[in-house]
């Protein structure tokens, strides 16, 4: 599904919204999880966590490989 070239703006908005709403909420959850498990726990497992989820998005974004990797024709 594509999103309509006037629309953009108001869809990159939205998603900066969400991520910049996001950061706290992150910090809420992630202060007492270090006091519990230490800041070389929350590290090694927030590490562990970040590679699992590129691994997993480059896996799942893979068969759109075949259509944004055309050459334009002008």
């Amino acid at each position: 599904e594509s999103i309509a070239p006037e629309m953009m703006g108001k869809v990159f908005s939205l998603l900066m919204t969400a991520m910049t709403l996001s950061m706290p909420i992150g910090l809420l959850v992630a202060g007492p999880v270090v006091e519990v498990i230490g800041v070389n726990t929350w590290f090694f497992w927030s590490g562990v966590a970040l590679i699992v989820n590129a691994v997993l998005c480059r896996i799942l974004t893979r068969r759109y490989d075949k259509v944004t990797m055309k050459p334009q024709v002008d």
